[in-house]
């Protein structure tokens, strides 16, 4: 299911996702999941 999804995109780039934000930003949306993810990593830098 998409929950389980995101715990392996978590672990796949080893990356938090808080519950607010996968609400507030609509993260189930797999294009602004991607965008999540690269500012998350771009801001790890």
């Amino acid at each position: 299911d998409a929950i389980s999804f995101l715990f392996e995109v978590e672990n796949e780039f080893n990356i938090k996702i808080s519950e607010e934000n996968i609400d507030r930003l609509g993260l189930f949306d797999l294009n602004k999941l991607h965008n999540y993810i690269s500012e998350e990593l771009n801001n790890a830098d």
